[in-house]
């Protein structure tokens, strides 16, 4: 009998990211919110970072590249803590 096939692994499962209808919008987070899941990071890697002493959110930008908008509404939506907000 063969050893089963290793996984791979999957893009996490969110709730339905809310539509913003409006762009350009601005995005900020809270370092003290972050639980250092790491959801943002794998949803959009252009727009979020992990910081190395702690593994909280960083921000790389406050407003989505072009063509990002959809994964960062995803990542807010992702976000098991809440640390990452829309603003206006």
């Amino acid at each position: 009998m063969s050893p089963p096939e290793p996984r791979r692994p999957s893009r996490p499962r969110c709730p339905a990211a809310p539509v913003m209808k409006e762009y350009p919008v601005r995005f900020t987070v809270d370092r003290a919110l972050c639980c250092s899941s790491g959801l943002c990071v794998l949803t959009a890697p252009d727009v979020f970072d992990q910081a190395d002493d702690d593994g909280r959110v960083v921000l790389l930008t406050s407003s989505p590249p072009d063509g990002e908008e959809a994964a960062v509404e995803e990542a807010v939506a992702c976000c098991p803590s809440g640390a990452i907000s829309v603003t206006d």
